[in-house]
């Protein structure tokens, strides 16, 4: 008799397991359905608008300095994301008055961090890129380090040119 009460316990709480699992998927089924229902469907369009693109500058190292060579500039598709917060090196874009638009500050592009010894290298050449938002009203570029001018550069045409694309 303790035999059959104890597998009937058993076959019990297993039937109630599963039923709780069924349950949960099922309401997680129904959210996925309200998810899908409510979503638009996936379109390649937010590329293509004017509005979701920014602007960036490749720029040059050499001989472990940034290059005074004009950089080119390249549209890309997607809003620009603000990934850098701090660091010593400070990208800031003027309009025609010399007032600023707008900055942020990130670390050296022309340090790198190795597993080497010593663990931090001057990059001798190479490239990196400076993304800023698609404006027309952007006159000027100005990359500065520790608050001292490294390079500024007019580039008002480029600018508008690549914006009335």
């Amino acid at each position: 008799m303790k035999k059959l009460t104890i597998i009937l316990a058993f076959l019990v709480s297993v039937a109630i397991c599963f039923a709780q699992e069924t349950t949960k998927e099922q309401a997680g089924q129904s959210k996925a359905d309200q998810a899908a229902k409510n979503t638009a469907p996936f379109s390649t369009d937010y590329f293509k608008k004017k509005e979701n693109q920014h602007i960036a500058f490749v720029l040059k190292i050499v001989e472990g300095r940034i290059s005074r060579e004009v950089p080119t500039l390249e549209l890309r598709t997607g809003k620009m994301k603000k990934v850098y917060t701090t660091g010593s090196f400070k990208v800031s874009w003027l309009d025609n008055k010399g007032e600023e638009i707008g900055s942020y500050s990130m670390e050296d592009p022309t340090i790198a961090r190795t597993w080497e010894k010593p663990e931090i290298k001057k990059v001798e050449k190479g490239k990196f890129e400076i993304k800023i938002p698609k404006d027309a009203r952007i006159s000027v570029l100005v990359l500065s380090n520790e608050g001292k001018e490294l390079n500024r550069w007019k580039i008002e045409e480029q600018v508008k040119r690549i914006v009335e694309r």
